[in-house]
């Protein structure tokens, strides 16, 4: 699955996710505990569980950043990865597309 470049505060951010469970991530944003915003570049890999339900499973990612667990939603033809950072009633949501 290829889920490239979705817009993120006006900065772009991607990730190319291969079928052999590589990840090369390009901007994608992540937070420490005690640091602001920061940016992944990296090569790693990922891993997805799927789940019952409205949510179609999750993702998590081995990369050398902590970028955390990211939630699969959408369509099977506009699937969108989704995250949400702090409280997780009044959070903000991260979100990659993949485009066509």
């Amino acid at each position: 699955m290829k889920v490239p470049a979705a817009r993120n505060r006006g900065r772009s951010a991607g990730m190319r996710l291969g079928v052999d469970g590589r990840a090369v991530l390009t901007a994608v944003p992540y937070e420490e505990w005690d640091a602001p915003e920061q940016r992944c570049d990296a090569e790693g890999t990922w891993t997805y569980t799927p789940s019952a339900g409205d949510v179609r499973g999750t993702v998590a990612f081995e990369a050398g950043c902590e970028l955390g667990v990211w939630t699969l939603g959408g369509t099977t033809e506009q699937p969108e990865l989704y995250q949400v950072v702090g409280d997780p009633d009044a959070g903000d949501i991260r979100i990659l597309v993949k485009r066509p």
